[in-house]
């Protein structure tokens, strides 16, 4: 039988607590924020057998058989609001170069929750759609009508307890309303201070509401309420995507309508991937986590990938040429990419396209 000295007895119980010590630390919570590649969805295609994006076959708008896939790219995060992150978590950006490490306190704010960021998201989400619909029918020349829509009543504000999130606003300040201008132009001759009549139609039933305006800080008039701007088709159009926000998917959805209601077939089925916010002009706008997004795109096995201009400097020199990155700075570019009769003359990031108007073009 051997027996540890005094001296090797210490020495094994330094070593036994500092592994301890080191393994509490690798598993406490680390103040970051880690973001790598999401999962990836097929806006042309089905999720359990229901169509990621619907779009309603009309006479007067039939719609046409697709054959390809539109990648839709998400990111997926962990730590901060998004659960616990620890330090062995964090050791993944070593290995892998498309997730990142972010301060928590840097992304968000210590004062909004889980449950905020996601009603953030989803509100976003909501208005992408709105302008995706929006880009696709002026890009095919199709009419649309416009609601507005509360998004958000804020805390303690005028509007608090009276007016509610998804109410329809037909009415402001006496003006009967359809668009952000329209408010903006009832608004615009309000003194801070006085009473406002806001008609709102809620779940069908006309509702009227007297609400005092209050001082935005710049001397205007408000009520403490976020609106978005809903434009309606001629023809239904559903978005069956759940647990995911943000506006980074608009660029995609305003592709996938205009190729199920083109005769034109764009995709050729070939597998691209497009990230982009979109405005209802057709303008596409920059996004977030383009390092992830790449790398969910080459993993999907993208051969080519559509992204906003003002992205190109997030673009990794080394993604080693495995798919083609083409910015578009509109919704005609982006056509024009997926044509591909420009082949030899598709953007680059050193020579991007140019964004105008595309109601020009109608």
């Amino acid at each position: 039988m051997r027996f540890f000295s005094k001296n090797s007895r210490l020495y094994l119980a330094t070593v036994a607590f500092a592994l301890v010590l080191l393994m509490l630390t690798a598993l406490a919570p680390f103040p970051y924020v880690r973001e790598e590649a999401g999962q990836t969805f097929n806006s042309l295609g089905k999720i359990g057998g229901t169509e990621l994006l619907s779009v309603e076959d009309t006479a007067e708008n039939p719609t046409f058989k697709t054959n390809g896939k539109l990648i839709v790219l998400t990111v997926a995060s962990w730590g901060g609001p998004y659960g616990r992150l620890t330090w062995i978590d964090a050791l993944r950006t070593v290995v892998d170069d498309s997730v990142h490490i972010l301060p928590a306190a840097f992304l968000y704010p210590d004062t909004q929750s889980t449950e905020d960021l996601q009603n953030e998201g989803q509100q976003m989400f909501a208005s992408s759609e709105s302008n995706a619909i929006a880009a696709a029918m002026g890009f095919l020349g199709i009419k649309t009508t416009t609601t507005l829509i509360v998004a958000q009543v804020g805390k303690d504000k005028p509007a608090t307890g009276l007016l509610k999130a998804n109410d329809v606003i037909t009415s402001f300040n006496d003006v009967e309303v359809k668009n952000f201008d329209q408010i903006k132009s009832a608004m615009s001759t309000v003194t801070p201070g006085t009473k406002i009549n806001v008609v709102v139609l809620r779940a069908g039933v006309e509702k009227t509401y007297s609400i005092k305006t209050i001082d935005d800080g710049k001397g205007q008039a408000v009520i403490g309420i976020t609106v978005y701007s809903e434009v309606n088709a001629p023809m239904d159009i559903q978005v069956h995507l759940k647990d995911v926000g943000g506006p980074s998917a608009g660029l995609n959805f305003t592709l996938s309508i205009i190729e199920k209601l083109s005769k034109e077939d764009y995709m050729r089925g070939r597998t691209i991937a497009v990230t982009g916010e979109i405005n209802e002009l057709g303008k596409v706008g920059p996004i977030g986590g383009l390092p992830q997004k790449i790398r969910g795109a080459i993993d999907s096995g993208a051969e080519m990938m559509l992204i906003p201009v003002e992205n190109c400097k997030d673009v990794p020199k080394d993604y080693s040429g495995k798919m083609a990155i083409v910015p578009v700075e509109s919704i005609n570019g982006a056509i024009s990419a997926l044509n591909m009769r420009w082949e030899n003359n598709v953007a680059t990031c050193s020579s991007p396209q140019i964004w105008h108007d595309p109601s020009q073009d109608h």
